[in-house]
């Protein structure tokens, strides 16, 4: 059974909380750059598990594996939606498709509004993927240094 989509009532508590992390992460790349490479070759030791990037990294994830799912959940429910749909418009005229008050269907709706959420969380991670690829090259930047540093 498909879990509920949920409209913006619905939404975590975790988007306020991660849109803080990558303003956090962006004005660390940008202020420390160099030393925020050498932390991230820190982070590689058990006893730094709790440094900031590495709670950014693991909230990162969790989010794209939740978007990969709801993905999935939304490409089943239009596809089953609109055989429905496409089914039932032989009996049915436009104005009969469209419920007492006006709006379309509940879960066309549902379904437009948890897209419209998508859209913005993928906005996000598309942000956090351009943070990512700045720590990466900061990260080969500082390593390279350091290695020079120690020749």
């Amino acid at each position: 059974m498909a879990q509920s989509l949920g409209g913006p009532a619905g939404r975590d508590t975790a988007q306020p909380d991660m849109d803080i992390k990558v303003e956090e992460m962006l004005q660390l790349i940008d202020r420390d750059g160099d030393s925020l490479a050498k932390t991230a070759y820190i982070l590689s030791e058990p006893s730094n598990a709790h440094h900031p990037c590495l709670s950014f990294y693991r909230m990162y994830h969790a989010l794209s594996e939740r978007y990969d799912k709801v993905t999935g959940e939304l490409k089943n429910n239009d596809s089953a939606a609109s055989k429905k749909e496409h089914k039932d418009m032989g009996s049915q005229s436009e104005s009969d498709a469209k419920s007492e008050d006006g709006e379309d269907d509940g879960i066309a709706y549902a379904l437009h509004q948890r897209v419209l959420e998508l859209e913005e969380e993928l906005n996000m991670n598309q942000k956090l993927c351009a943070a990512n690829r700045k720590l990466e090259v900061l990260k080969e930047k500082s390593l390279r240094c350091h290695c020079d540093y120690t020749e």
